[in-house]
């Protein structure tokens, strides 16, 4: 498996202002030469400022029916720290990983309901093997790490359930109050700082007097607050970003949609304390400063006059977005929201990849597979891939054509404080998978998009409350001039730590001069913007 690092270099900028912003950078580039026998199924994993962890899961059979999992540990210029091969069962799939700091963890199904957390020290790289086997038909969904305590998530005979593992001495406690209820587990948050664990659930039925269940517990499993919301028929809530404020506060945002309708009509924020509600606000897209500015003008313009006329009359536009929401950046003073705003390809490409439906999907992750056969297929599945399932009743879709990225900023409070986009008015930006194909970073005053394409990267910066169509695309040296990039696959961007990026993906790299030394590669770089000196930190 060959590694190259290099430098990169801006081959050509083009800018469409000046700005007194800083700028986005590209900086250290590292690609993994992809060996046929071993296959392309790299996974990337960001440690914060410890560094960055790349793992290919190998097809290639060992002995006893074993496979490897070669990881590579890089610091944040990418330099290796250590290289290392992990020996799993051939049959296993890799469900989820976590990072925590000092450690990075995967979490694999053996066979059904029967488990395995790999617990990797990142300054040696020695691994720990920790089985777990404990409790009969539970489907697992989430897990995260404290020391030696796992918590669990997922499903036990169709009703949710969260258990908290002691792995030193096998010990199990079962979350209470949860278990019986008809409602799905969208979300297991793990907060160490606080001292809590929750977990968010929507009610299965429509029927249901209500939609969404929070219940909050210490870190050993005892509840605090159980927190239930009833059931607003105007409202349905579609996707769930939780924030934990202190040990009794929390607010969650996501998305909804009017009444029955499965499509986005804005974001809510919902603040609880003390297992009551303080406030329930929605914000519909109508509502926004910035949302259709990816429109052509005169699309735009008659759209917000039909909404202003609906308002006036007492109704509401229906707008129905499908949105790939990201996971909520919390700086020191506000809350920061973002999603890629998507149009399903129906039409059937070359591609063999369908998405039709949460049947196929286990959440969180987008990785599908038959119950005859587990274990590495070898296939490519992107880092940046979003989390959410497509709702059951969809049409078949065959990829994914980005339309728009909103963000927006709120209090602690989750009141609304600003919204921004950014959108791509002079090619259609498509992936076959449900991908984040932008990120966004907010400061004090300011709220950066940034986007890679095979080439280099396009990226925004605006104040925070003052659009700017303004766009920067620079074209990066990422191969030799004798050499061009003649297939690529978008990994998408993945936060890392403060104001820096990964980009990864594929690339098959075709020598002009020699045809023979062609070849294809798993690459990364990094992407860094200068931040405000009054410098906010990713997490309160």
């Amino acid at each position: 498996m060959k590694r190259i690092l290099y430098s990169l270099f801006i081959l050509l900028s083009y800018s469409t202002f000046s700005s007194c912003y800083g700028q986005v950078t590209a900086q250290e580039y590292v690609e993994f030469e992809i060996d046929d026998k071993l296959g392309e199924d790299y996974r990337l994993i960001p440690a914060g400022e410890e560094g960055v962890l790349a793992v290919l899961a190998s097809t290639k059979p060992q002995k006893n029916a074993k496979r490897e999992l070669i990881a590579t540990f890089m610091n944040t210029n990418l330099h290796t720290i250590w290289s290392k091969k992990y020996l799993v069962d051939n049959n296993v799939e890799i469900i989820d990983h976590q990072y925590t700091k000092g450690n990075i963890y995967f979490l694999l199904e053996e066979s059904t309901n029967k488990y395995q957390v790999i617990d990797i020290t990142l300054e040696t790289g020695e691994a720990t093997y920790i089985k777990y086997e404990e409790v009969k038909n539970f489907y697992i969904t989430d897990f995260s790490v404290i020391d030696s305590i796992i918590f669990f998530g997922g499903t036990i005979k169709s009703h949710p359930a969260i258990i908290r593992y002691n792995y030193q001495n096998q010990s199990s406690i079962v979350a209470p109050s949860i278990n019986q209820l008809k409602a799905d587990l969208v979300g297991m948050f793990v907060d160490e700082k606080n001292g809590v664990f929750s977990a968010v659930l929507r009610s299965q039925q429509m029927s249901d007097e209500h939609s969404i269940y929070i219940a909050t517990y210490d870190l050993e499993g005892k509840m605090l607050n159980n927190f239930t919301l009833e059931r607003n028929r105007d409202y349905n809530f579609l996707t769930f970003r939780p924030h934990v404020i202190s040990e009794n506060e929390m607010v969650v945002i996501g998305t909804y949609g009017l009444k029955y309708d499965d499509r986005t009509q804005g974001v809510y924020a919902l603040k609880t304390k003390n297992g009551v509600l303080e406030n329930l606000r929605f914000y519909d897209f109508g509502y926004f400063k910035n949302f259709f500015n990816f429109l052509p003008e005169k699309k735009k313009d008659r759209l917000e006059r039909n909404i202003a006329k609906k308002r006036e009359s007492g109704k509401k536009k229906r707008l129905r977005y499908n949105p790939f929401v990201h996971d909520l950046k919390v700086t020191d003073r506000q809350i920061i929201f973002a999603a890629d705003i998507y149009d399903p390809i129906r039409e059937a490409p070359n591609s063999p990849i369908a998405y039709s439906g949460y049947g196929i999907w286990r959440d969180p992750l987008y990785r599908s597979f038959s119950a005859d056969f587990k274990g590495f297929d070898g296939e490519y599945i992107p880092a940046a891939i979003t989390r959410e399932p497509i709702p059951k009743n969809r049409p078949i879709s065959y990829g994914f054509t980005l339309l728009n990225t909103v963000t927006c900023g709120f209090d602690f409070n989750g009141a609304l404080m600003w919204d921004n986009s950014f959108s791509y008015d002079e090619e259609d930006i498509e992936s076959d998978y449900p991908l984040e194909l932008t990120n966004v970073y907010a400061d004090t005053d300011s709220v950066v998009f940034v986007s890679a394409f095979e080439e280099g990267i396009r990226y925004k910066v605006s104040d925070l409350r003052g659009f700017s169509d303004s766009v920067t695309v620079d074209t990066l040296q990422l191969y030799q001039p004798f050499e061009k990039s003649i297939n690529y696959e978008n990994g998408g961007i993945l936060d890392w730590y403060d104001s820096n990026f990964l980009v990864s993906g594929l690339r098959k790299i075709k020598n002009k001069e020699n045809n023979e030394q062609s070849r294809d590669v798993f690459f990364m770089y990094k992407l860094h913007y200068p931040i405000n000196e009054r410098r906010e930190e990713r997490g309160r």
